[in-house]
């Protein structure tokens, strides 16, 4: 992903590129053929929101035996974020990784923000996004 950068950017943010640069990035990350499950919410996101879906990402995490989770650094949510995921980790009785990570530290966040805007988007961006989408979780 960091190949596609243009001259002077640090991370790509989907809202802000072009009808054209959008179209180039959804090619390169077909390109990889990402496996991605969408976890999102049925109702505003809220902070309470945002604990029942890091819980839910925090439960698919087991279920496809993941060992790292990178979340969107949000420092408003970091102090519950860790929180939930310390919890729910205890809880699972299953060890695994996390860290928050500001958007131009790590490219993959650049891929959930593509999908995430061309879901959101509809019609012909869902279209294009659709099949790298192997699951759809409702919150």
């Amino acid at each position: 992903m960091s190949s596609q950068l243009l001259s002077g950017q640090r991370s790509i943010h989907f809202s802000k590129e072009s009808v054209r640069r959008r179209k180039i990035v959804i090619s390169a990350i077909e390109k990889v053929n990402p496996q991605i499950v969408m976890v999102r919410a049925l109702t505003k996101e809220t902070v309470e929101t945002r604990m029942l879906l890091i819980r839910e990402i925090v439960n698919v995490a087991v279920a496809k035996k993941l060992d790292f989770l990178t979340f969107d650094l949000d420092e408003t949510t970091l102090f519950k974020d860790r929180l939930v995921l310390k919890l729910e980790t205890i809880k699972l009785k299953r060890q695994i990784f996390w860290d928050h990570k500001m958007r131009h530290e790590e490219p993959l966040l650049w891929v959930a923000d593509a999908v995430a805007w061309c879901v959101n988007r509809g019609g012909e961006w869902e279209r294009m996004v659709r099949p790298m989408i192997v699951e759809t979780i409702d919150c």
